[in-house]
């Protein structure tokens, strides 16, 4: 039984395919899609992405706004070249490419995300119809037990955080994995599966996870690409495949590197490129967002020492920008930098690079004359809108825990005290309650306090300890694509508010 009223739910669909109610648990994929050709047109393939780099247009303008404003952009259009030419120009206009929704686009993405949140109160209502009764739930219903207040050990490829650096996300982390020690115990009452918990890690596991991956599969990794070997085991340098090609028709047990495909949540700390890798791209997910000036200067101060000496930050940007910076003596200059070197591309857009899946763009994302920037904005707002289930903004910490632990309730402060609530709130939308315990072991007192603590680290150590207007300028400057995608995850965060304050308006919750 649906636990959201029609006129709380409007159109039904699910960002990743969830069960609508217990009898057409098929019907979400089908109005999610069409939602979400509403959104953007058709959606780009994120599989099989073999495209040259040199093949990517940069031929577009983009509409510019004066260095500092991170907002509105003017009539004034300058192209990427024009930029590129005088970087230091007082009055230097820095394009925005920052495109907002249109009302239609508006609409069809409201509508999803309200299928998103009535997904979790059918998976919730699931959870007891399935005690309650057993003779509609054969072969009827398929829990996704992400959505419920229990995780399920014995289902691969639950829940997934792309943790973004210096984003909020490490307090987020901190609720996270409260939560799962929570489950490892409700687990334990049920004789039930472990939960299976992993994380790959740029700075730290990738490299290794990756070149295991490409063992398995009889391949050489070599400049992140996956070159097939011959039978002497040397690389064919002319012939590189993408794992998460489907239609390679790789068996699942070679792809499960670092134990990927069999764990239940994962806490990727690299690109949605990566995530795509090891075949997490389309898992239920969270990621926040933080405004670009604020966030880099966070990640300066926080490696300040380690990574750059304790240098002065603008003296340091110019580095990176004239592609100095981190080469030895006598070294050629370049202004492309490698993906793992992170004391470098930290600085770069980090948050629209790692919201890239595509290999080809991907790969010239880390290079700071910019050459294909529309086309990284685009790919990474996309992936914003479209492939991320629920979002947050640091500049809005407690809202965005709390639409978390909406969308996933096993996030919840406390179990126990959600039990009442959640029986409250589903039995006036509609649906049919008979045993209100939504799957939780008998008699089990939770214990865990998964409240949100907001981190209030102060991580300056040398440098600058404030960011100058020279400073700013450079942030800006090198930070284009973030600027957009900040933009566009304000957007959607207000529009994941009003949907779920119109849902509990509709039913009177908060009356």
């Amino acid at each position: 039984e649906t636990g959201v009223p029609d006129g709380a739910s409007g159109a039904e669909g699910d960002q990743n395919g969830k069960q609508e109610d217990a009898e057409d648990p098929d019907k979400t994929k089908k109005d999610e899609d069409s939602a979400a050709d509403e959104t953007s047109g058709a959606k780009g393939k994120q599989n099989g992405k073999h495209e040259h780099a040199e093949e990517l247009d940069t031929s577009e303008e983009n509409e510019a706004v004066v260095v500092g404003e991170a907002s509105k952009g003017e009539d004034n259009h300058n192209s990427e070249s024009e930029h590129a030419e005088d970087p230091d120009n007082e009055g230097e206009r820095l394009p925005d490419y920052f495109v907002p929704l249109t009302e239609l686009e508006r609409d069809a993405l409201k509508e999803r995300l309200r299928g998103i949140l009535k997904a979790t109160k059918n998976a919730l209502a699931m959870t007891n119809a399935l005690k309650a009764f057993p003779e509609e739930s054969k072969d009827a219903m398929t829990v996704e037990w992400q959505r419920t207040l229990v995780l399920s050990g014995s289902t691969p490829k639950q829940f997934m955080h792309l943790q973004l650096n210096q984003t909020g996300s490490e307090s987020v982390d901190g609720v996270i994995s409260c939560a799962v020690d929570r489950q490892q115990q409700v687990q334990k009452a049920l004789q039930g599966k472990p939960i299976g918990v992993r994380e790959i890690s740029e700075g730290d596991n990738l490299g290794i996870c990756m070149n295991e991956l490409a063992s398995r599969l009889g391949a050489t990794l070599m400049d992140g690409k996956f070159y097939r070997n011959d039978e002497e085991g040397n690389p064919l340098t002319d012939l590189w495949f993408d794992p998460a090609d489907e239609k390679l028709g790789i068996p699942d047990e070679a792809q499960n590197a670092c134990g990927t495909l069999e764990a239940n949540v994962m806490n990727y700390r690299t690109s949605l490129n990566a995530v795509r890798t090891f075949g997490w791209l389309d898992v239920d997910s969270i990621a926040m967002f933080a405004n670009p000036v604020e966030r880099l200067h966070r990640t300066y101060q926080h490696t300040a020492k380690e990574c750059y000496g304790c240098q002065n930050l603008s003296d340091i940007l110019r580095q990176i920008k004239s592609g100095k910076f981190g080469k030895k003596n006598g070294a050629p200059q370049s202004t492309t930098y490698h993906p793992r070197d992170s004391c470098a591309v930290q600085m770069i857009g980090h948050q629209a690079t790692n919201l890239l899946y595509s290999p080809a763009l991907y790969d010239v994302a880390n290079d700071v004359s910019f050459p294909h920037e529309r086309e990284i904005v685009d790919e990474a707002v996309r992936s914003l809108r479209e492939g991320i289930t629920w979002i947050g903004v640091s500049d809005q910490m407690e809202d965005s825990v709390s639409g978390f632990k909406e969308i996933f309730p096993w996030l919840a402060d406390n179990l126990n005290d959600l039990v009442e609530p959640l029986e409250h709130e589903l039995v006036k939308g509609g649906s049919r309650l008979k045993y209100a315990d939504f799957a939780l072991p008998v008699g089990w007192i939770d214990k865990y306090d998964c409240a949100f603590e907001p981190e209030d680290v102060d991580f300056y150590i040398c440098g600058s300890k404030e960011v100058d207007e020279d400073a700013l300028k450079l942030i800006e400057e090198l930070n284009m694509r973030d600027l957009a995608v900040y933009k566009a995850a304000l957007e959607r965060f207000d529009l994941q508010n009003e949907v779920i304050r119109e849902y509990r308006e509709a039913l009177h919750l908060d009356q």
